[in-house]
């Protein structure tokens, strides 16, 4: 995200694309910034046993969470590359 982000603060958005690819998507994703550190935050909506409404979260490191998706994508291109041999 290139949102400019208030110290110890941050933003989510609905994930319209994830919600349409898997209903097991969070239903926002965004990130926040806290004590200078980007981090990407996930949020899904669940129902307690008793049906209030909570919000459950994952948090990690933006930078880390960037490392892992391009090698990810570059192990998917690798193995489709090698597929075809």
């Amino acid at each position: 995200m290139s949102l400019k982000l208030n110290p110890n603060s941050g933003l989510a958005f609905l994930n319209e694309k994830g919600l349409e690819r898997s209903e097991k998507a969070p239903k926002f994703k965004g990130e926040i910034e806290f004590e200078g550190r980007r981090i990407e935050v996930a949020v899904w909506e669940r129902k307690t046993s008793n049906g209030k409404t909570m919000l459950c979260f994952n948090v990690a490191d933006a930078v880390e969470a960037e490392l892992d998706r391009v090698e990810k994508r570059r192990e998917y291109l690798h193995n489709i590359k090698n597929a075809g041999k």
